[in-house]
């Protein structure tokens, strides 16, 4: 006998194998894959960069932080509001949800202004109620969860 049966098997399970790739390859090509499965759609209504509601959740949060894992007394006392700009707006799509990204300048107690880098999430917030928003205060990133320099926010 020239082949034994597990070399033969194995040589035509090799010899097959280009036949049965290409034939999935080409099924699953044209499929998008969704970034979520959505009972509600999302429509890119977003609210603006100098929003109460967005300015007050990120003075909030950040004060909460500071306080838990911060260490420090550091909060915000105010924002700039004349002075805020959007940076990137994804309205909505299959493979994404509608982000608006913006950067504002922001005093702090210790009387040292600096860059809030933040974006704004189309049902971000508690149990995907209202917008959530993601934020990082350059200079005070110290877990580098957004870096270089925060602009991982406004990605």
């Amino acid at each position: 006998m020239l082949f034994s049966r597990p070399a033969l098997a194995a040589t035509l399970f090799v010899l097959a194998l280009p036949a049965f790739a290409g034939s999935a390859s080409r099924d699953m090509a044209p499929y998008t894959f969704p970034a979520e499965d959505r009972a509600i759609s999302l429509n890119g209504d977003l609210p603006a960069c100098d929003d109460g509601g967005i300015l007050s959740a990120i003075k909030d949060q950040f004060d909460s932080k500071q306080f838990w894992f911060g260490e420090s007394d550091l909060s915000i006392v105010s924002f700039d509001v004349g002075q805020e700009r959007q940076v990137g707006f994804r309205k909505h799509g299959a493979e994404f949800i509608p982000r608006r990204y913006c950067v504002i300048r922001a005093m702090f107690n210790d009387g040292r202004p600096r860059e809030v880098k933040y974006n704004i999430i189309e049902r971000g917030g508690f149990v995907g109620f209202g917008p959530g928003v993601e934020f990082c205060a350059v200079g005070e990133d110290r877990a580098r969860a957004f870096p270089p320099h925060c602009s991982g926010a406004v990605r």
